[in-house]
C-alpha cells in the first residue's frame, strides 16, 4: 500500500461506459449467505423526462438538504435539476452548458458538482480546466488543472461513483489510467486543486499489487466523501480494501471481504507494462475480472454500499447471459452487513445515490416500459 500525494499537472481520457445488455441470471451464482439484515425494495420514485433527455447520465448528484437531484445526460453538456422535494419531481431547471462563446466551457462535460446557484464547478472532458458557472450557464472563472499534456499523467474525469467535490476551497477530481502506463504510474489517483494557490496535487492511496503490471484501464479507483467525518472513502476496483483517508495524509485501511467477489483473482492483463490488448482481448479480459464498481457513503444513516461485479465468461457474455451484481452493505466502522445479490440487467447500477431513505437505483426495465419517466427503487436495510 502506497500514499500518494505531489504536485503535477496533466491530461484526459473518455470515460468507459458499462452497461449490460438484457439477459437470464447466471445458473452459477453461488446462494446467498444468511444475514441478520437485509436489503430490501421498499418503494420507488419516478422523475418525468422530456423529448430532450435520455435515460444514462454520465454523472449525478443528490443534494440532501435541498432534496434536489442533478443529472448529467449522456453527450448532452445539460444539467438537468430535479426538486424531489415537490410531489412530482418536477424539473425544475435546465442549465445548458455552451461550447462556443464567452461562456464556453470548451467542449463536452466530464463531469459537475452543484455547490450553490452562484458555484457550480464543470469539467472540460478533453482540456482539463474546471470551468466555475452560475445557476444561468454563465462562466465566472476557469481553473486549469494542467499546465502541459504528460501522456504518463492519470487523466482527471468525474463520475456518479468517483465524485468531483468541492472542499474548503479545494476540489478533488477523480483520475483514469494515463495513455502510457509504466510502473509507478499513478493509476488510481484523484486531484486536490487548490484554487487560492492555483495548483495541482495528486492525492490516492494506490495497493501495492497495481504495480504488478498492465490493467488495461480496469483498475480503477472509486470514492465518496463523509462530511460528518470530513474523511474520504476509497475503494479499488480490484482490492478488497477500503481506506479512510483525511487529508492531508491520515489512513485507516480496511480489508472487507465478499462472499461472491474474489479479487485475489484479478490479475493484470499483462505485466508488461507496454504491451496493450486489441478490442477483443480487452473486452474478454474485462468482463472475466471479479471487480468492485463503487462505494457510497450513506452518512446520515452510518452505512457504506459497495457494487461488486461477478466475472463472467466469454461464451455466457455472447449470449447475453450475466451473473448477479453484488452489493455490500458495511457500517461506519466498515463492518459487512449484509451481501445482496441483484439483477444484472434490470438496474443501471452506476446511477445510484443515497438519499434520505436508503440506496436508490436507476431502474432500465421501468425506463423500457414507459420512456416518459426515469425511475429509481429504493433500497432500504431492514
Amino acid at each position: 500500500m502506497s500514499f500518494i500525494a505531489c504536485e503535477n499537472h496533466y491530461k484526459s481520457n473518455q470515460n468507459e461506459l458499462l452497461s449490460a445488455k438484457s439477459s437470464n441470471q447466471n445458473s452459477d451464482t453461488p446462494k446467498p449467505k444468511e444475514y441478520s439484515k437485509s436489503l430490501v425494495n421498499s418503494g420507488s420514485i419516478k422523475i418525468p423526462l422530456d423529448l430532450e433527455t435520455s435515460f444514462y447520465a454520465e454523472n449525478i448528484q443528490y443534494i440532501d438538504a435541498e432534496q434536489l437531484l442533478i443529472t448529467l445526460p449522456l453527450s448532452s453538456n445539460t444539467l438537468n435539476i430535479y426538486d424531489l422535494s415537490d410531489v412530482g419531481n418536477k424539473l425544475t431547471k435546465k442549465i445548458k452548458l455552451q461550447t462556443e462563446g464567452p461562456d464556453s466551457v470548451k467542449g463536452e462535460v466530464g463531469g459537475f458538482y452543484y455547490h450553490n446557484k452562484d458555484s457550480i464547478f464543470v469539467l472540460s472532458k478533453f482540456t482539463f480546466e474546471v470551468f466555475q458557472v452560475d445557476y444561468e450557464g454563465k462562466v465566472k472563472n476557469s481553473y486549469p488543472l494542467l499546465k502541459e499534456f504528460d501522456p504518463k499523467l492519470p487523466v482527471p474525469l468525474g463520475s456518479t461513483f468517483s465524485p468531483i467535490k468541492y472542499i474548503n476551497g479545494k476540489l478533488y477530481i477523480s483520475c483514469v489510467a494515463p495513455e502510457e502506463q509504466v510502473q509507478g504510474t499513478y493509476e488510481n489517483s484523484f486531484i486536490e486543486y487548490d484554487i487560492e494557490k492555483k495548483k495541482t496535487f495528486f492525492r490516492g492511496v494506490n495497493p501495492d499489487k497495481l504495480n504488478s503490471g498492465n490493467w488495461e484501464g480496469i483498475a480503477r479507483l472509486y470514492y465518496d466523501y463523509n462530511k460528518n467525518e470530513d474523511t474520504f472513502v476509497l475503494a479499488f476496483s480490484i482490492s478488497d480494501e477500503i481506506v479512510q483517508l483525511k487529508l492531508p495524509s491520515q489512513i485507516n485501511t480496511y480489508n472487507v471481504k465478499s462472499d461472491y467477489i474474489n479479487s485475489e483473482d484479478a490479475k493484470p492483463f499483462s505485466t508488461d507494462f507496454k504491451k496493450a490488448a486489441d478490442y477483443l482481448e480487452r473486452g474478454k479480459y474485462s468482463f472475466s475480472t471479479p471487480k468492485y464498481w463503487g462505494i457510497l457513503s450513506d452518512w446520515s444513516n452510518d452505512y457504506y454500499y459497495r457494487i461488486g461485479i461477478q466475472p463472467n465468461t466469454y461464451a455466457d457474455f455472447s449470449k447475453g447471459i450475466f451473473p448477479n451484481t453484488i452489493i455490500m452493505v458495511m457500517d461506519d466502522t466498515f463492518n459487512k452487513i449484509l451481501e445482496h445479490e441483484m439483477n444484472p440487467t434490470e438496474y443501471q447500477y452506476d446511477m445510484s445515490f443515497v438519499g434520505e431513505k436508503g440506496l436508490y437505483i436507476a431502474n432500465k426495465e421501468k425506463y423500457n416500459e414507459d420512456d416518459n419517466f426515469l425511475t429509481f427503487d429504493i433500497f432500504t436495510i431492514e
